[in-house]
This record gives C-alpha cells, sequence and structure tokens, in this order.
C-alpha cells in the first residue's frame, strides 16, 4: 500500500545479473556519496578505464577491485547504465523487506500506470505464487489482448522475451510486459506440465476497477479489483446505483485485491464505517498518525465483505475497520497480512526511485494485521485463482454470503 496515495527463484540469466548487483550494491553501502559523485558519471560516460573512487577504507578498495575487474577482464560488452540500475538495486534489496526496492525511471513510470488505473500491456492481473515463487496469472480481464490470446488463469510466465523471471523479479517483468501499443511481447507460460510461448500484442487497456450488479431479495454486490486513483469514484456512482433500485443489503467483494492507494481506501471506508479510527500507522519516529472516519450518515445496511489469500493492503484497511467497528463480516478466508505502508522517495538525480516501507498500521482495535491477515467470522475455503469466471452458483464463498445476507435483510 502506498502511502502517498500500493500487489509478490531466481532464474538463471536474472541470478547472473542479480549477483552482480548485490555485490556490487553492499560494498557501496558506506561510499554511496562518493560512487554518486566520483564513479557514476564517468562510469556512464564509457571509456576503457571505469574511474576510480578516491580514498583508502577497505569498502572503496573492493569498489574499485570489482571495477577493475569487470573492466579487463569481462570479454562482454558491459552495459554500464544497466550495471548502475543492479547496483542501487542490489543496496536496497540488502535491507531485506521485500515492500522496499529501488526502481528505475521505466519501472517507476508502470509502478504510476498501475496505481492511476490505465496502462499500456496486454491487461492480466498477476501475483507471486508462494509455493514455488513463480509469477501466476489471476485473471485475464474480458476483451483484452492477454484474454484473445488464450491465456488463463493459474498460467505461469516463466519467461519474457526470453529472459527468465520469478516471484522476485515481478515488477520487472510487469515493466518488460508493458510497453507502446501496437508493439509484441512474447511470453513463455507454464500450463500444467506444458510450456509454451505465446505472442500478443500490445495495447491501451482500461482497467474497470469497480464492477457492481443487484442480486435477488434487494441485494447489492460491488467487486473492487485494485484500489486506484479512480476507484473512489467509481465506487460511489456503483453504490449510489444499487441504492436507486432500493439495496437492503450490500456484500463487497475484495478476493484477490492486492491493495493500492491509502487516501482511495479511506475515501471508501469512510461512508461504510461510523465516525472514529478507520486505522492509525506508526513511523519510524513521530507521533502515531490516525486516520477518521468523519461522515457521521455512513451506509448503515447490513454489510458483507468477501476475501482471500489474495486480499492484502488496502484491501485490509476496509475489512479491519468494517470487523472492528462492528458494521458487518467478513466472510471467505485469512487475508493475506500485508500491514505496512510504503512511500515513493524520487532520486535527485532524476533516474529512478525508491519506494520505502515507512510505516506499519493497525486497525482501530490496535492490531496489526502484518504476516498475520484477518481472520473472517465465516470461514468457507475456495481456490483463490478458480474464482475468475465462475458464475454465482459455483461461487461457494459467494454463496455463503448470500445466505447469511438473506438471513440480515428478511
Amino acid at each position: 500500500m502506498d502511502g502517498t496515495n500500493e500487489v509478490n527463484n531466481n532464474a538463471k540469466h536474472g541470478d547472473f545479473k542479480f549477483f552482480i548487483g548485490m555485490l556490487a550494491g553492499v560494498v557501496m553501502a558506506v561510499a554511496m556519496f562518493l560512487a554518486i559523485n566520483l564513479l557514476v558519471p564517468g562510469f556512464l560516460n564509457g571509456g576503457h578505464n571505469m574511474p576510480r573512487v578516491q580514498g583508502g577504507t577497505v569498502v572503496e578498495q573492493k569498489v574499485n577491485e570489482v571495477l577493475h575487474l569487470l573492466d579487463t577482464m569481462y570479454i562482454g560488452e558491459i552495459d554500464r547504465q544497466q550495471l548502475l540500475d543492479y547496483m542501487f538495486r542490489g543496496l536496497v534489496f540488502g535491507i531485506g523487506d521485500p515492500y522496499t526496492v529501488y526502481m528505475t525511471h521505466e519501472e517507476f513510470e508502470v509502478y504510476r500506470q498501475s496505481t492511476d488505473g490505465s496502462f499500456a500491456g496486454i491487461g492480466v492481473n498477476v501475483s507471486v505464487n508462494m509455493e514455488d515463487n513463480s509469477i501466476e496469472i489471476i485473471v485475464p480481464h474480458e476483451g483484452s489482448p492477454a484474454a484473445e490470446a488464450g491465456l488463463l488463469p493459474r498460467d505461469k510466465i516463466v519467461a519474457v522475451n526470453g529472459y527468465a523471471v520469478n516471484g522476485d523479479m515481478l515488477q520487472q517483468a510487469i515493466t518488460m510486459i508493458r510497453g507502446v501499443p501496437g508493439t509484441t511481447v512474447t511470453l513463455t507460460i507454464l500450463r500444467g506440465n506444458e510450456t509454451f510461448d505465446v505472442s500478443i500484442v500490445r495495447a491501451n487497456v482500461e482497467v474497470p476497477t469497480v464492477a457492481h450488479e443487484m442480486l435477488p431479495d434487494g441485494m447489492g454486490l460491488i467487486r473492487i479489483s485494485q484500489f486506484a486513483q479512480v476507484t473512489d469514484e467509481q465506487f460511489f456512482l456503483a453504490l449510489s446505483d444499487l441504492q436507486q433500485q432500493d439495496m437492503r443489503g450490500l456484500i463487497i467483494d475484495l478476493r484477490n485485491n492486492p491493495g493500492g492507494r491509502l487516501d482511495t481506501v479511506l475515501s471508501i471506508t469512510n461512508a461504510l464505517v461510523p465516525e472514529g479510527v478507520i486505522m492509525y500507522m506508526e513511523t519510524k519516529s513521530g507521533p502515531r498518525q490516525y486516520h477518521y472516519a468523519e461522515d457521521n450518515e455512513y451506509l448503515g445496511l447490513p454489510l458483507l465483505i468477501l476475501v482471500n489469500g489474495n486480499s492484502a493492503s488496502a484491501s485490509e484497511v476496509l475489512a479491519g475497520a468494517v470487523r472492528d467497528t462492528g458494521v458487518g463480516q467478513l466472510v471467505g478466508t485469512t487475508t493475506f497480512g500485508k500491514g505496512v505502508v510504503q512511500n515513493i522517495f524520487m532520486l535527485s538525480c532524476g533516474t529512478g526511485a525508491v519506494k520505502v516501507t515507512i510505516a506499519r498500521y493497525y486497525t482501530p482495535s490496535g492490531v496489526t494485521i502484518h504476516d498475520v491477515g484477518i481472520e473472517p467470522h465465516f470461514v468457507v475455503e475456495m481456490d483463490a485463482v478458480a474464482i475468475a469466471g465462475l458464475d454465482h452458483a459455483e461461487d461457494a464463498q459467494l454463496q455463503a454470503a448470500i445466505e447469511i445476507m438473506g438471513g440480515k435483510i428478511r
């Protein structure tokens, strides 16, 4: 979850490049200022002999030795910008926090577009399969290039344009998949035991983040796929439409929702819970930062929230507030357990950014859900990936919610 406004096996080629980046990144920790001001400018300008960092510390000596070895012994061409990017990536990776990452300028643009709700790509939601650290397709959006190419839920992306990828490289893989509309990207897909290539033409993709419908007996259903910049506006339009149809109870589906912008989820939650604390954050220093619901005219109808193991971050803010304030109940399986907040910091050189975990957040009752998740009131087991494409009759969790809601509005 991005606090300014956040959603997860090293492959052969990635391992080699990442090893170089980690090695250089770690030894750069103490000498970063000198490296940026003395090493980088000359390094980017090329030349046979890479510039040396001045000084006599062990760290400086190691930096010079590594650079000298690469310059004089490596038989291939050296992409200087890529080496620097992996150096910075490795430095940040050394923190050991999967949510604190260095992003190149291109990766930051992909991240920014994803939080805006539109981008040029193939139109799939992906996540990391925690069992084998693969990049797995959750759902290809209807009518998208991915859907037209025949990609399916549970397909695993094992390479992009011949470059092996895995869960540790999720953001890089997304960057490579997206690109200029009309250009082609080739994905290597693992489906069951079969591996095959699919070439897909990129297009401008407008991802609807909210869908809604009126179910029988006055039950409203709103699905939120992520909390992007446009999501709260879409949510309130959906809510208004359902209210005009005399909605008597609301089911909000947050399953497979990886999170998104904090300001967006706070706006939506404000309309669902009574006046009081929605959540609060604790940073490294300074007082707690409280976020409140300030609208006394909240929904005031029976409310159920559908969640599963892929409901993360901002989704858990909403679910936690609904649970702790007692205005609704949760149905499904335990949520992901991402209870930290990130901020984006642009680097002064203008060539990248660092997303840093800057706070841990707590539900209104003072509970941290990080690495724990939120246990629903009604546990209904179901394959998280199988949700995509199911009709209502096949969706066991939705059917359970409909039955529970029926008892509340009779």
